[in-house]
């Protein structure tokens, strides 16, 4: 149905099989809409059809459309990979995936080559194993295939698109499940979905679409009967059909799944396996990792690595007799020189048919819209609090922590300290030690509450962020909540001992609300504290083990030992670098205590300079260091995005 124009051409979709694109979505009419070619524009008419033709989420008759546009046909979105394929001519399907020359090298000294001179051509209905030894450079490959490494020489085209040169549009060609989950656990499999949905998905959707979109990804997962169960109670297969589902809500033509069958029996990884295929029947390209060859069989191709280098790429059929073993299994111990390896397959006739053959028409693109609309911020940071509102509610023993910390500490407090403490007496002593002990509840409330939040996501965080995510908005959405759990706790904490000792030694309303909003701005500091120990903790233990080390410090320059205050210069210049030092100050000004201890007999000894200081002074430069904090976190969280 092609229109010989070489300047014109026009490309039939529908459900059709006699259509140029075959959509088999039933949501797709027999002959649904028209896209048409001229020159370096598109533009596409519905053909009358019964569920529309929706350009960006906005139904239309005719519209002129770019590749960086989402265009959905009835619930089906329209696969671009393959639609420019078909006007460029393709190959095999039409949809390409191609590696040609790519080495990674590490940074430093000595420069290490994690993966050499790797090429392959993958195409559209094609599944395809990559198996080899632990340190072969398998995730590496994958990592690079899907633009979370840069190739330091090569290139990765998909479509005949640069994956440097137009990132954007590709990463929304490629669905990317790597080894850890890509799903919160404390979520059901509905509202995981539902989630990333809004932050994948561009149009300005109902919610009745958006959740037809989770349903339908849940059905083609497998997943259908789960939708309403939490994550952490799937099985291991099960969780792993929920990170595919997750991806298969944008439909992209493109699948690459690093070891997703790992801890699975051989039942589970069998039926992974059949899903697998059955994405690649449907035209996708599916390319996954794996130590496993149970399933090999079900694959078009077999690419070895070993040593960093391709030492096979083939159909399974082939491969034990090209490495001279009865069982697949047995390859692994032929894998011992990846150079010799090398070179013997790229003077095979293998390398010829199945490698150097099928990309010998490869013409990269060199024009093309790299532009795409990515989800707004404020829509983004709206649906991120939410979602982790949702996670934390989900996690039943950290709300019970949340819950439980300032009412335990504050009755330990009640217990200890009596409640004159704040006046004029035998117990005004005490004053310095309470005000220390609140001053590092609060801070220990936010510092513990963050620390481990941006460390145990960090596989979501890294697979969002490529899809468009503003680490921006995932900071703040983290604070937001933050903020709100460590006022309430701090609320508690002035709640039960400001009862206690006779609302601080009657320091009035006023006095009451200053000391608590103190409280609860330190808190929040404390939560930026912690946010960057998880930004650049490894694992949420070491996360858990930073925390003591970063409160220490503070515990010291906070103000309450004398020796620090006259330690000189130096000590007082780090003094002022800590917020407990300017909330410690901030709450005995508040509260007069230095005119208290001139009235008593300890003035010698009690007497605090910081308590000398303006309580707007405090309040202003806890905010300075809280920002001065959050924008460390920051770029310590963009620093480390593609870790993975």
């Amino acid at each position: 149905m092609k229109s010989g124009d070489s300047a014109v051409q026009v490309l039939y979709i529908g459900r059709d099989p006699a259509c140029d694109v075959c959509l088999s979505d039933p949501s797709v009419s027999r002959r649904h809409a028209r896209l048409v070619q001229d020159n370096s524009y598109y533009i596409i008419e519905d053909l009358g059809s019964a569920n529309g033709t929706l350009v960006n989420g906005q139904r239309v008759a005719v519209c002129k459309v770019s590749p960086s546009d989402s265009v959905r046909l009835g619930d089906a979105v329209l696969p671009w990979p393959v639609v420019l394929s078909r006007f460029g001519g393709g190959q095999e399907g039409g949809l390409r995936l191609e590696c040609l020359g790519v080495s990674v090298v590490t940074a430093g000294t000595p420069r290490r080559p994690l993966i050499r001179e790797i090429t392959f051509g993958a195409y559209g209905g094609q599944m395809i194993g990559l198996i080899g030894p632990s340190g072969a450079g398998k995730t590496v490959l994958l990592r690079t295939l899907v633009g979370q490494l840069p190739p330091t020489t090569g290139r990765v085209l998909c479509n005949g698109f640069d994956l440097a040169l137009f990132p954007a549009l590709v990463w929304t060609w490629i669905g990317y499940v790597p080894q850890d989950d890509i799903v919160h656990p404390e979520l059901t499999v509905a509202d995981a979905l539902y989630y990333s949905a809004r932050l994948r998905l561009r149009d300005k959707q109902e919610l009745s679409e958006t959740t037809r979109r989770v349903v339908r990804a849940a059905q083609l997962s497998g997943l259908s009967d789960q939708l309403h169960k939490p994550i952490r109670l799937l099985s291991g297969g099960q969780r792993k059909r929920a990170s595919v589902a997750v991806e298969l809500l944008t439909q992209p033509p493109i699948f690459v799944l690093d070891e997703p069958t790992s801890g699975l029996d051989p039942g589970l990884e069998s039926e992974f396996m059949t899903l697998c295929r059955c994405l690649a029947d449907q035209g996708h390209v599916v390319l996954f990792s794996t130590h496993v060859a149970r399933s090999l069989h079900l694959c078009d191709r077999v690419l070895v690595l070993c040593g960093g280098r391709m030492v096979y790429y083939g159909p399974p059929s082939k491969l034990a007799a090209y490495f001279g073993v009865d069982e697949v299994e047995a390859l692994y111990s032929k894998l011992t020189n990846p150079t010799v390896l090398e070179t013997r397959f790229r003077e095979s006739e293998l390398f010829h048919r199945y490698v150097s053959r099928p990309l010998s028409s490869t013409r990269p693109t060199t024009q093309g819209s790299a532009s795409w609309r990515r989800v707004g911020f404020w829509r983004q940071l709206a649906v991120l609090t939410s979602r982790y509102a949702a996670v934390l509610r989900g996690d039943v023993r950290n709300v019970a922590l949340l819950s439980l910390q300032s009412p335990v500490i504050a009755v330990v407090l009640v217990a200890v300290f009596p409640s004159d403490t704040f006046k004029v007496g035998e117990h005004l002593g005490h004053s310095v030690a309470l005000l220390c002990l609140l001053t590092m509840a609060a801070l220990w409330f936010g510092t513990s509450n963050a620390a481990k939040e941006f460390v145990r996501e960090r596989s979501v965080y890294t697979r969002e962020v490529t899809l468009g995510l503003n680490s921006c908005a995932y900071l703040l959405s983290k604070l937001l909540l933050l903020l709100l759990i460590g006022f309430l706790q701090s609320l508690v904490l002035v709640g039960f001992v400001g009862a206690d000792t006779e609302w601080f030694g009657g320091a009035g309303g006023r006095g009451v609300l200053t000391v608590f909003l103190l409280l609860g701005l330190t808190s929040t500091a404390g939560a930026a504290l912690g946010l960057l120990v998880s930004a650049f903790a490894r694992s949420p233990d070491q996360a858990v083990s930073l925390t003591p080390i970063v409160l220490l410090p503070q515990l010291v320059f906070c103000g309450v030992f004398v020796a620090v205050e006259e330690a000189g210069p130096v000590m007082k210049a780090l003094s002022w670098l800590a917020f407990s030092n300017w909330c410690f100050g901030g709450l005995g000004a508040t509260l007069g205590l230095n005119e208290l201890y001139e009235s008593s007999l300890t003035t010698a000894v009690l007497r605090r300079a910081s308590f000398d200081r303006s309580v707007p002074a405090s309040f202003a430069i806890l905010g300075v260091l809280f920002a001065v904090t959050t924008a460390i976190a920051y770029l310590a969280l963009t620093a480390r995005r593609s870790d993975g």
